[in-house]
């Protein structure tokens, strides 16, 4: 198994085609590092530069491919009383989906979250910072994000003084958004953005929540769950489980349907798929000593394995049995791609034959728990 680079490109084809994607603003006061955290979250240099779709004088959007959010970046709000009415007016009819642009348009999304951005270096929050969390908590989720959020004690610090202000936000978050170099080394390393798009994943339709499954800076966690309900419901709704029995005729298909949830997981944690190395991990379950030459008969001897029997001389099989096998293979990748993607993050590589055991070991596990039970 190996990270791809590549992975997302299939499902980039839908979102750019789809207009169902999040809505964030992003506020906070000057030099705070609004740029920079937008910029490292959807991964291109994008608002240094000006580079974005004018929505008002005061608010600029952003926006790549690969991350399926649109963010919307403010001025600072460290200006003139007359300036800031301004900003402050242009800031709160965007949310309230009532701008004259958007009504041009014909659009009618919504502001779906608000990071409001604290500089943790400054180790301090001030009136002003509490009357605007106030008054956007009012209108949508504000996620409070403690930028440059280094040293990480520091940061905590901070963290643990909020936590205790009770402010009237859903999460506070500490990033330190941009890696920082000098000559070619890295002296500090970026942190805490997965756990930003984990916090703002749970404020989002659950339609945007499903494109934001596929983004890279999704933390491997959360996609572990979420891959987990996705597959006890896919299970539970399959067309081969609407008749009670079910026959070994249907029992090629098993195979390639087992294999194409493998590449769904495969592709969602940002795994190289493989075809015939996820063959090779389902044979792998079986006695090396049997001889398996077609799909059904290694559907009938995982079946064995599992001490599920066919049920008369037509060879009948009850349609749960199939349901709870293929949860138990497909849970069994999912563990075992969680597992080998832990052991990299780490700097640890795994061979093959390790891989193999950890699908084996996860396999019994889970049957000895779900199936055999059953």
């Amino acid at each position: 198994m190996r990270i791809s680079e590549e992975f997302f490109e299939a499902e980039k084809k839908d979102w750019l085609k789809s207009s169902e994607i999040g809505n964030v603003i992003v506020v906070g006061k000057t030099g705070v590092g609004k740029s920079t955290l937008i910029n490292s979250f959807i991964g291109k240099e994008f608002a240094q530069t000006g580079v974005g779709e004018p929505i008002t004088q005061s608010l600029t959007s952003y926006q790549s491919e690969l991350v399926p959010l649109q963010l919307y970046d403010t001025r600072g709000l460290e200006l003139d009383n007359k300036v800031q009415s301004k900003i402050r007016k242009e800031i709160f009819s965007e949310i309230k989906n009532s701008t004259p642009l958007k009504r041009l348009k014909g659009e009618d999304k919504k502001i779906d979250v608000c990071w409001y951005c604290l500089d943790s270096t400054l180790g301090r929050i001030e009136d002003t910072d509490l009357e605007w969390i106030d008054a956007l908590s009012l209108e949508l989720p504000v996620i409070v994000v403690l930028t440059k959020a280094y040293p990480r004690k520091k940061a905590r610090l901070f963290l643990d003084e909020l936590e205790r202000m009770y402010l009237n936000c859903k999460k506070i978050v500490p990033v330190y958004a941009k890696e920082y170099k000098e000559n070619g080394e890295v002296y500090i390393h970026s942190h805490g953005l997965e756990e930003l798009c984990a916090a703002t994943y749970d404020f989002l339709p659950e339609n945007i929540q499903k494109h934001l499954m596929y983004c890279p800076m999704l933390s491997r966690e959360k996609k572990i769950l979420e891959l987990n309900s996705t597959l006890e419901y896919y299970l539970s709704e399959h067309e081969f489980f609407f008749d009670n029995y079910f026959s070994r005729i249907q029992l090629c298909r098993v195979t390639e349907e087992v294999l194409s949830i493998s590449s769904y997981i495969a592709n969602t944690l940002g795994i190289m798929f493989d075809y015939v190395e996820a063959s090779s991990l389902l044979c792998s379950l079986v006695d090396e000593n049997k001889l398996i030459d077609n799909s059904d008969q290694l559907i009938i001897a995982l079946l064995n394995f599992v001490q599920f029997e066919t049920q008369d001389k037509y060879e009948l099989l009850y349609s749960w049995q199939i349901k709870a096998l293929m949860l138990a293979l497909s849970y069994s990748y999912l563990m075992t791609c969680d597992e080998v993607l832990s052991k990299m993050s780490q700097g640890i590589d795994t061979n093959s034959s390790e891989i193999k055991m950890i699908y084996k070991s996860q396999f019994l596990r889970f049957c000895k728990i779900n199936c055999v039970n059953s």
